[in-house]
């Protein structure tokens, strides 16, 4: 599951970096910044970045999930910072939701 979850964050950077007006050449990478000093999305590519993400996690894997709520935003360190940690985010999340019967 990790790995779906992992193909779909990496096929949708890629696919929202694209659409940027000259962007260089992009190397994923599990530690990758994707928002903040160093990141290579601002605020309305990452918005775009999460929305892609949701509704590829519906469409391939039925899972139905909110990415950018309080639990997000309230953390110590962004789940949206690099890739590695938005994939465990997401990982985390399908998880909690499985356990919790939904």
């Amino acid at each position: 599951m990790k790995d779906d979850i992992r193909a779909i964050v990496n096929t949708s950077v890629l696919a929202i970096y694209e659409t940027l007006p000259e962007a260089p050449p992009l190397t994923l990478s599990n530690d990758l910044e994707l928002f903040g000093k160093q990141g290579i999305f601002d605020s309305l590519a990452l918005v775009t970045l999460i929305v892609e993400i949701e509704e590829k996690l519906q469409t391939k894997l039925s899972i139905d999930l909110l990415l950018a709520n309080e639990k997000a935003f309230s953390q110590q360190h962004s789940p949206f910072s690099s890739i590695e940690r938005l994939v465990d985010y997401i990982f985390a999340n399908v998880d909690q939701e499985k356990d919790s019967g939904k």
